[in-house]
């Protein structure tokens, strides 16, 4: 098995671009907490963070060359994770919640925050294409991204309207 390159991996620059892009939304967030004095949408945070998840293992999984239980094993927390990135968009439900900030304030918050959450999850979604295309050939990288996104959209259906969460798979001791 080859390594995917640092520069098919992600490494050219677009890592830079997302934590560009992240501190920017941050900063957005922490400038309408300090204006309003409310925390209302810090949840934001967290959906940010777990968006960066699935980036994450990719860049793992393409780093080296692994074995194929890492390989089977990251890519199922890859796949348990990256709906987070894409909810991020369904965060727009929550656009006029407060009276003391702009609308067009709001809307650029989270438009920052689903455009990061979508950036996410397509790099990560190439990064397995390609990870997958290099461990298997061209053809099976074709037939990846329908039922991968297919389940993408059902994890996002089951996060914003039955309220379940990636980590609910987990088991919780003492709940």
């Amino acid at each position: 098995m080859n390594t995917i390159s640092s520069e098919r991996a992600g490494r050219n620059g677009a890592g830079q671009v997302l934590l560009l892009c992240t501190v920017f939304s941050m900063a957005l967030l922490g400038f309408r907490m300090i204006y309003t004095g409310s925390h209302l949408f810090v949840f934001l945070a967290w959906n940010l963070f777990l968006a960066w998840i699935p980036y994450a293992v990719m860049m793992r999984l393409c780093s080296k060359q692994r074995k194929d239980w890492q390989l089977l094993t990251g890519g199922l927390v890859w796949l348990l994770f990256l709906p987070n990135s894409f909810y991020l968009v369904t965060d727009l439900f929550h656009l006029d919640m407060n009276q003391f900030v702009p609308l067009w304030y709001d809307l650029a918050l989270l438009f920052a925050f689903a455009w990061n959450g979508i950036l996410f999850g397509l790099l990560s979604l190439n990064m397995a294409e390609r990870l997958l295309e290099n461990r298997l050939g061209k053809k099976p990288g074709l037939y990846f991204l329908l039922p991968v996104m297919a389940l993408n959209g059902l994890g996002v259906y089951v996060g914003r309207y039955l309220r379940f969460n990636s980590w609910d798979v987990l088991p919780i001791p003492f709940s």
